[in-house]
């Protein structure tokens, strides 16, 4: 599953969740998925799209690099009322339309 949205700029777009079932992963779902947000992104007159993703998830940034995102360098705090362990950061990624 994916779901993307409207950003606070009416130019840009969010991919906002993405996720596949473990069992499933490996087998280039992950990679349609994005491409589904980003056709979606375009066809809707944005022009760029943003995403967070989590610090230590590797394959989901390394995704999101094959995928053409390249982070920004704003970082962000994951609320530490919301995960289980220890606070973490997240890295903002980008990618033109």
């Amino acid at each position: 599953m994916a779901a993307g949205g409207e950003s606070n700029s009416p130019s840009i777009a969010s991919l906002t969740s993405l996720w596949v079932e473990p069992g499933s992963r490996g087998h280039g779902i992950g990679d349609q998925l994005v491409i589904a947000v980003l056709e979606w992104a375009k066809m809707q007159g944005f022009s760029q799209v943003l995403l967070w993703v989590t610090e230590g998830n590797s394959h989901a940034e390394a995704l999101y690099e094959r995928n053409g995102f390249t982070r920004t360098g704003d970082v962000g705090q994951i609320d530490p009322n919301t995960v289980i362990d220890q606070p973490r950061r997240e890295f903002e990624m980008s990618k033109r339309l």
